[in-house]
């Protein structure tokens, strides 16, 4: 097995989606980048944990897709997007789709790093 492992960072964004707004643009991400998901999975922490002056709370959203998975951890309050993409496809298709992910948020800055996983 040969993969690639993405980890992004991404600070100061201009524009965080929560909710079912982040999992359809996830998702639309994800599928642009020739990559499906195989399930879906989605959670609020618990609002007396996390919860912004909006009301939002800090959310992670998980994407098992047929290729491996992704994570996104949105922290409102801090502008901060974390992004993990683990896959076993394409590197261009997971690049693309990290890509596509941090233009959502239009970060001011960002932190990406990548290993090859698996033996090569």
């Amino acid at each position: 097995m040969r993969g690639y492992l993405y980890f992004v960072d991404c600070f100061d964004c201009r524009h965080i989606i929560t909710g079912d707004a982040l999992r359809a643009a996830a998702v639309q991400a994800v599928n642009d980048a020739g990559m499906q998901e195989a399930n879906r999975i989605y959670g609020f922490f618990p609002e007396h944990l996390h919860k912004t002056e909006h009301g939002e709370s800090v959310l992670t959203l998980i994407i098992p897709l047929e290729q491996s998975h992704l994570c996104i951890h949105t922290w409102p309050a801090q502008r901060l997007v974390s992004i993990d993409l683990y896959t076993c496809g394409d590197r261009q298709d997971a690049k693309r789709a990290v890509n596509n992910l941090i233009a959502l948020c239009e970060p001011k800055r960002q932190r990406f790093t990548g290993f090859k996983r698996g033996e090569w």
